[in-house]
């Protein structure tokens, strides 16, 4: 059986196509990072907590600028309010427990801008992190991160 010209091209056509859709799918990068409850060396890890993934969306933003108050350069509030953690669990789309060493790590991770949120001493912080193909460091401590209204005003 010989193919013709118009056969031939179907077929490569579709060969192109499906190596593309697995090379996409292998596009995917990962988050890696400790939680740490102080800024000094050595830190002392977070263990046990659960770490969320949230995409940095308008949406994620809209939904955490609806719990903080408006920001009035001329007050300074002793403490922002905390941004409650079912809508953290509601925005993320992946948990991970820290570990005994406070280490915590994210898998298959589509390309694009995210928010890794766990809870220290005063509350949620979040770490602004970029994924592409390779793995993303991201290591939460409370002098290096932000509380969830401060994020929410840089997204």
């Amino acid at each position: 059986m010989q193919l013709t010209q118009p056969e031939l091209w179907r077929i490569s056509k579709r060969m192109v196509l499906a190596i593309l859709v697995v090379a996409a799918g292998g596009c995917k990068g990962s988050i890696k990072g400790t939680v740490m409850g102080t800024n000094g060396e050595p830190g002392v890890p977070v263990t046990g907590h659960p770490v969320y993934l949230v995409p940095a969306t308008p949406e994620t933003a809209a939904a955490l600028r609806a719990v903080c108050p408006p920001i009035d350069p001329a007050a300074v509030p002793a403490q922002r309010p905390a941004v409650p953690v079912t809508l953290i669990e509601t925005l993320a789309m992946q948990q991970a427990p820290s570990g005994e060493d406070g280490s915590y790590a994210f898998t298959n991770v589509p390309p694009g801008r995210y928010l890794v949120a766990v809870e220290l001493a005063d509350g949620y912080r979040w770490l602004p992190v970029q994924v592409d193909r390779r793995t993303a460091v991201a290591n939460v401590r409370p002098l290096g991160s932000k509380d969830g209204c401060e994020i929410a005003q840089l997204l």
